[in-house]
């Protein structure tokens, strides 16, 4: 099930204010991205109906860019209408969890942090900026390929790593 760009921010918004994080449109647009990333990689659907542009400052859903502009730099407060008035994702729904997840790997990062984040070289902004000569569409399937790249990363990286409490067994046996 996707859902409109709007919904999105607002659940970013609220989620991250749980958190008691600061979200601001510049930051927003790039935890969109890595929601919609990782929402591609681990349940195979988009998450959101609109496709992410390349722009100068990395990955960006227009539509929610456009509409939280009047805030800037500033943060988002949860309390504007234009959170306020979008619908809630069910709590237990895998994009609510998936969202939630984003937000404590992503959440606290600096917005220039996320944008180098997005920016990766060979990543999906990347092959489309350089290509497109700016504001080209980012194909869905490139974003998911590159999550799913990453994934993979993770999960090898996390096999390879010893049990947590090995070197505790290894040294109460050398005592």
């Amino acid at each position: 099930m996707s859902i409109d760009a709007l919904q999105l921010g607002a659940e970013v918004v609220r989620r991250a204010t749980d958190r008691g994080q600061t979200v601001t449109n510049f930051s927003l647009q790039k935890l969109a991205y890595f929601c919609h990333g990782w929402h591609l990689a681990f349940l195979n659907a988009p998450l959101v109906n609109e496709r992410f542009q390349a722009w100068l400052l990395g990955p960006l859903l227009p539509t929610l860019f456009h509409t939280y502009k009047p805030f800037s730099c500033n943060p988002i407060s949860v309390a504007h209408p234009i959170i306020s008035r979008q619908a809630f994702l069910p709590v237990d729904s895998d994009s609510a969890q998936l969202i939630d997840a984003v937000l404590d790997t992503y959440g606290e990062f600096s917005s220039t942090k996320l944008v180098t984040l997005s920016q990766e070289a060979g990543g999906p902004w990347e092959q489309v900026w350089l290509s497109e000569a700016k504001s080209g569409t980012i194909p869905d399937a490139s974003i998911k390929t590159y999550f799913d790249e990453r994934a993979v990363q993770l999960s090898r990286m996390l096999q390879s790593k010893p049990a947590l409490t090995s070197w505790r067994d290894d040294d109460n046996n050398a005592a």
